[in-house]
């Protein structure tokens, strides 16, 4: 059906009420009915927005490696601000550094926790720093189907490396 939009309204007797509807070109026949506007969705974050699971939260906070180290999590959150679409992070341990007011020692001592702690993961070098890529477990930036994908990839992975727990809790046999 093709038509127009049209916006019928009452007299001042008629408190001003409008009446919606839709002209069928073909038939001439008028359909009444509601005009609904739908808006562009859009992020209240603007630009600048990840995923988090309240789980990993909770993990982080009771990892006892981790939340000792207040400069480990201060890392952990700069990285997280900083994360990039399909959660790459480049940016050198020096910027790092300088940013949080810290020395680059104890920013290369809490990546090293991060990445044996599986919280973050090491990427290709790119120029003269590793580039990093935030374990999705810990969150997400992206579209969720990407997320999906990413999280079928890590289980697959680690049902190579220790099938026998996999298969205890995932698999339904």
């Amino acid at each position: 059906m093709y038509g127009y939009n049209v916006t019928a309204h009452g007299s001042y007797g008629d408190s001003m009420k409008s009446r919606f509807g839709t002209i069928d070109l073909k038939t001439g026949e008028l359909q009444e009915g509601t005009l609904v506007w739908v808006g562009l969705k859009r992020s209240p974050y603007g630009s600048r927005w990840y995923m988090s699971s309240q789980d990993a939260a909770i993990e982080l906070a009771k990892d006892p490696v981790i939340s000792k180290s207040a400069e480990t999590m201060r890392v952990f959150l700069y990285l997280v601000g900083r994360l990039d679409f399909e959660n790459f992070i480049q940016v050198p341990q020096i910027e790092i550094a300088q940013e949080l007011g810290m020395h680059r020692q104890h920013v290369h001592r809490a990546i090293n926790i991060l990445l044996k702690r599986g919280v973050i993961l090491q990427g290709p070098k790119v120029a003269r720093s590793y580039s990093w890529r935030l374990n999705d477990h810990y969150g997400w930036k992206g579209k969720v189907s990407h997320l999906k994908e990413a999280q079928k990839n890590r289980l697959e992975l680690v049902r190579k490396t220790t099938p026998d727990v996999v298969s205890k809790r995932y698999d339904k046999t």
